[in-house]
């Protein structure tokens, strides 16, 4: 057994493959395992405005730096981020970019870009120029999540080696801080805007999960939820930690008393299931 590589994978091994002592870069690409890639064909279908180049040569890896600055990257991640010819980052804050250029001293920023198009083309222009580019990206912007989509499908469409890392969710935070058990107790889990605008029922005897930004209407969300809820029903306002010297933001308060101004800033809304008027329901 090596301890060197205990918890690590090669993110383009076959199913089965021993990792090697060192994550390595890909020198004959087999096809690449990541199930959000073989499995997810539909969600990951390359966009209708992505034009596709052949004869890449090279690989990309995108890796979520998590939630808490640099404490919440996974050994896989890490050793992604030390090993690849190039780094690219993406919402890194001064902390996290540092610790990149740490690590790797090829290190890039996209931040610069504007749009999802631009840095989905800076980054695979780097592959295709048979480079093992590594994506860091922090936090989850509609601009990142874009990115992301964007990124693999092209990257499928052009048969280059491509992978996710995954990091620390500021859900997983949210489970950890609050002391929930999704498994045991069963959670639907929305985004604001999507309740607003889809018109989605809410189940109030299941516990609830609102993702906020600042682009939701929250006059609406909050008009909504009186609907299912009574006005005394207990939520909590959250923002997970972004350093390891602060602590998370948690805030309870009755489903009625809450305004537009107490979810500004916050990255969730949490509801807990109203609970059943008898042990027979």
């Amino acid at each position: 057994m090596q301890n060197g590589n205990r918890g690590v994978r090669d993110a383009f091994a076959p199913p089965g493959q021993e990792p090697s002592g060192r994550a390595a870069k890909p020198k004959a690409p087999p096809a690449p395992k990541s199930p959000l890639i073989e499995d997810d064909a539909d969600g990951w279908a390359m966009p209708a405005a992505g034009t596709a180049k052949e004869g890449a040569a090279g690989s990309l890896v995108i890796v979520d730096t998590g939630v808490v600055a640099v404490n919440q990257v996974t050994v896989e991640g890490h050793r992604w981020i030390q090993q690849s010819d190039r780094v690219l980052f993406l919402g890194a804050d001064s902390v996290t970019e540092h610790w990149l250029a740490k690590l790797n001293e090829n290190v890039e920023s996209l931040d610069g870009l504007e749009t999802a198009d631009e840095i989905v083309e800076q980054m695979l222009d780097h592959v295709r120029a048979a480079l093992a580019v590594c994506l860091a990206y922090h936090g989850r912007s509609a601009l990142v999540a874009q990115v992301l989509r964007q990124a693999i499908a092209l990257g499928r469409a052009e048969k280059m080696l491509s992978a996710i890392v995954p990091g620390v969710s500021p859900l997983d935070c949210l489970f950890a801080d609050l002391g929930l058990d999704p498994l045991r107790d069963g959670c639907q889990i929305f985004a604001a805007e999507h309740l607003t605008e889809h018109g989605r029922r809410i189940d109030p005897g299941t516990a609830l999960i609102v993702s906020l930004s600042d682009d939701a209407a929250h006059a609406d969300l909050l008009k909504l939820l009186r609907k299912e809820y009574a006005a005394e029903r207990q939520a909590v306002i959250y923002e997970p930690a972004r350093y390891i010297v602060i602590e998370p933001v948690i805030r309870h308060g009755a489903t009625g008393e809450i305004g537009e101004q107490d979810l500004a800033g916050a990255s969730y809304l949490y509801i807990p299931a109203n609970q059943p008027t008898n042990a027979n329901e």
